[in-house]
């Protein structure tokens, strides 16, 4: 299944986080530039933000695995 995903959001601050329970993810750019953040989740449920991390994935040619083990 492919789904593209227009990322507009220009606002430096994080207000929200998704979460991908069943799903693994490939972001591959192509327009520009993406910074892509992520944390672990807590047993219980909900993002871990001690483990928030950002990821830079470069264009052309960058793309980013997530949740591939």
């Amino acid at each position: 299944e492919v789904l593209w995903v227009n990322y507009r959001i220009q606002d430096r601050n994080i207000t929200t986080l998704e979460n991908h329970l069943l799903t693994q993810q490939a972001l591959i750019p192509l327009t520009g530039e993406v910074i892509h953040i992520v944390a672990e989740s807590k047993p219980e449920g909900g993002q871990d933000l001690s483990t928030l991390k950002a990821f830079r994935t470069p264009w052309p040619g960058g793309a980013a695995l997530i949740g591939i083990p």
